[in-house]
């Protein structure tokens, strides 16, 4: 996948409002590279945003699993099950913290 095709995903999926999209507050590996697109590689958080529902419940370093029990193998998979979701919902996730399989609820 080419920059612009990754582009054209974010611009296609992002078609919600800031105000109707859920927030996580968390970006992935790979992500700042402006080079090189990310959206097929695995959704290892990179960064949290102290004041999301994500600060104190992921770590950098986790890779996500799934969320509400759908699969999730990478970071594009991840956006299109988060544009499935609204702010407010409750939302279940499962990571692999250095090789230790949990599940956490953000809200």
């Amino acid at each position: 996948m080419s920059i612009e095709e990754q582009d054209l995903f974010f611009n296609e999926i992002n078609s919600k409002s800031l105000a109707e999209e859920a927030y996580f507050g968390i970006d992935f590996k790979g992500s700042k590279n402006n080079k090189k697109p990310y959206i097929d590689l695995k959704p290892i958080v990179d960064w949290i945003d102290k004041d999301s529902p994500s600060f104190k419940k992921l770590l950098e370093g986790d890779l996500i699993l799934s969320i509400n029990n759908h699969k999730i193998k990478t970071v594009r998979d991840f956006f299109i099950r988060k544009n499935k979701l609204n702010p407010g919902d409750k939302v279940s996730i499962k990571i692999n913290r250095k090789k230790k399989i949990l599940q956490t609820i953000l809200i």
